[in-house]
Order: structure tokens, then C-alpha cells, then sequence
């Protein structure tokens, strides 16, 4: 994705026991920008026979400062998992995470960051650090 505006990101959602529950909240190509000829958000195939209700915004709803807000607020209502939408909050608010997510364990093998957070979450300096060792290696997410 080179612009918000090819963006799109989707979950799915079903009525439990009188509560909304959602899942698979994850950040893909709108259909006119996706390098596959099918698309990469999901296929009615994958929610219809399930009787899932796809729910899809635009990346731009998501960005800045009242995306954060939104994603809190998603968080606050309990939705959706909170892993998931702590993970989308580390890719679009938490600058260099999106690209060194690729590389962290490899970075982590090899001794260039040693994590002392819970999993999943990294210190400023060791996504540098992850990103620094990956263009020298010239590795691609």
C-alpha cells in the first residue's frame, strides 16, 4: 500500500447471545488497488454460509489521531479481540513498526534486540535497531 486511500480495514461480526462479537480484524488492498486479480479482503464465501456480517472502513478512519481514538474506542467496547486491535494500533500509530514486524524474531536470533517487554511489543529503539539490521542485510518484508 503506498497511500492510505488503498486501504481498507475489515472484520467480521456476529450477534451472540444478545452481543456483538467480531473477529479478524486485519488491514488489506481496497479491491481497485489489490495486487491480486480476486482481491485481498474477504470473500463473501468465507462469512456468507456462516452468517457473519462483514464490517469494512476505510484506512483513513484509522489514522491520525482520532483513528487511535477509534481503535481505543473498539478496544473499550470489546468487539473484538484485544490482540488483534492492540496489533493494529502498533501498525498504524507506532512509527516503523508496520515494516520491522517482518524481521523481529530473526532480529531477536541474531542478537540485535533483546525484547524485555511483554511479547509483542517493542521499545522505539529496537525497532530501529530491527530496521537498521534489515536494510543492511537488504531483507524485504
Amino acid at each position: 500500500m503506498q497511500r492510505p486511500e488503498e486501504g481498507v480495514v475489515e472484520w467480521l461480526e456476529k450477534l451472540h447471545k444478545n452481543r456483538i462479537e467480531g473477529r479478524g480484524l486485519r488491514l488489506v488492498h481496497q479491491r481497485a488497488a489489490s495486487p491480486r486479480p480476486d482481491g485481498c479482503q474477504y470473500d463473501e464465501a468465507e462469512f456468507g454460509p456462516k452468517k457473519l456480517l462483514l464490517c469494512d472502513l476505510s484506512l483513513k478512519d484509522f489514522l491520525g489521531d482520532d483513528g487511535l481514538t477509534h481503535l481505543l474506542n473498539l478496544l473499550s467496547e470489546e468487539r473484538l479481540p484485544q490482540t488483534e486491535i492492540l496489533e493494529m494500533i502498533k501498525r498504524l500509530h507506532t512509527p516503523g513498526y508496520e515494516r520491522a514486524r517482518f524481521h523481529f524474531k530473526a532480529a531477536e536470533a541474531e542478537g540485535v534486540i533483546e525484547p524485555s517487554l511483554d511479547p509483542g511489543f517493542l521499545w522505539m529503539r529496537e525497532i530501529v535497531a530491527t530496521l537498521e539490521w534489515a536494510d543492511k542485510k537488504k531483507l524485504k518484508p
